[in-house]
């Protein structure tokens, strides 16, 4: 099975084009750009494995921490929760 493109991904403006998703190594991930259809699929896969994975977890959260074991997520979200609804 192919491996999916390299992380980091960043959000970024390419060739003129404002809002696009670029690989580790500065080349877009979308419309056309992947360099192999199974390394398309394969990141296509982990797109939605990580979304389904953060499922109810702030993206600040996740811009902002790296690594956090399961309790070390609960956390953050409850610090996030209180911070930002008002709940202490």
């Amino acid at each position: 099975m192919a491996e999916h493109t390299a992380e980091p991904y960043t959000i970024e403006t390419y060739e003129g084009v404002s809002g696009v998703v670029l690989a580790a190594d500065g080349q877009p991930l979308f419309d056309g750009f992947f360099r192999t259809d199974e390394e398309r699929d394969a990141t296509r896969r982990r797109f939605v494995a990580c979304v389904n994975a953060c499922k109810g977890i702030p993206t600040e959260i996740l811009e902002t921490t790296y690594a956090l074991d399961d309790a070390g997520v609960a956390e953050a979200v409850a610090r996030y929760e209180r911070e930002k609804c008002g709940g202490g």
